[in-house]
C-alpha cells in the first residue's frame, strides 16, 4: 500500500503519511493540531498472534505464600520434635505415669499431630498460592476462617489478602 495524503482539519496543510502511520495520531507540519492518519492500522504476523504471558500472581497473593510458608516452617519442626518428647516429662506426678502413659501419648499425638498438620497445610497452600492454583485461594479461605476461630491475630492478613480485588479476580480466571 502507497503512502495516503489529507488535510489538517485545523489549518488545511497537505499531509502524506504511510501505511506505517495509519491509525496513529500525529503533530499537523505546519499547526502542531494532533491528528489521526486515515486508515486502518497495520497489524503484523508478530502482533497478531497473541504471545501467551505468565500471569505473575498479585504481590498480596505472593505475600500470602510466603508468609504460609515461612511461618509453617518451624512448626512443622517443632511438632515432629513434639513427638520425641517423653510421656514423663507431661506430668508433674511421675507416680501416676503407669497409669496415664496411654493418655499421654494420645495427647501428643493429638496435639503434636494437629500441629503437624495444620503447618503442612499452610505450606500445600502456599506453594499452592505461588503456582495461582484456584484450590489454593479456597485453602487460604478455609486456613484464614480456622485462624480466625483461633483468635490468631495473624489471620487478619489472609483475611486482607483474601479480599483483595486483585486477587479474586486473578483467582477467577482458573
Amino acid at each position: 500500500m502507497s503512502e495516503i495524503k489529507f488535510a489538517c482539519p485545523n489549518c488545511d496543510q497537505h499531509v502524506s503519511a504511510g501505511p506505517e502511520w495509519f491509525g496513529r495520531e500525529v503533530a499537523c507540519p505546519n499547526c502542531q493540531f494532533m491528528l489521526t492518519v486515515p486508515g486502518e492500522p497495520q497489524v503484523s504476523d508478530e502482533e497478531a498472534t497473541p504471545q501467551p504471558v505468565a500471569a505473575r500472581p498479585p504481590g498480596g497473593v505472593r505475600f500470602l505464600a510466603w508468609y504460609y510458608l515461612i511461618g509453617a516452617a518451624p512448626f512443622i519442626l517443632f511438632a515432629l520434635f513434639g513427638f520425641t518428647i517423653p510421656p514423663e516429662e507431661f506430668t508433674n506426678h511421675p507416680e501416676y505415669i503407669d497409669r496415664d502413659r496411654g493418655m499421654i501419648q494420645a495427647l501428643k499425638v493429638l496435639m503434636f499431630g494437629g500441629m503437624l498438620l495444620y503447618a503442612v497445610a499452610h505450606a500445600i497452600a502456599g506453594t499452592g498460592l505461588l503456582r495461582g492454583k484456584g484450590w489454593a485461594y479456597i485453602f487460604a479461605w478455609v486456613l484464614t476462617g480456622l485462624g480466625l476461630l483461633h483468635l490468631n491475630l495473624f489471620a487478619v492478613a489472609g483475611l486482607i489478602v483474601c479480599l483483595r480485588s486483585d486477587t479474586r479476580a486473578y483467582f477467577a480466571r482458573s
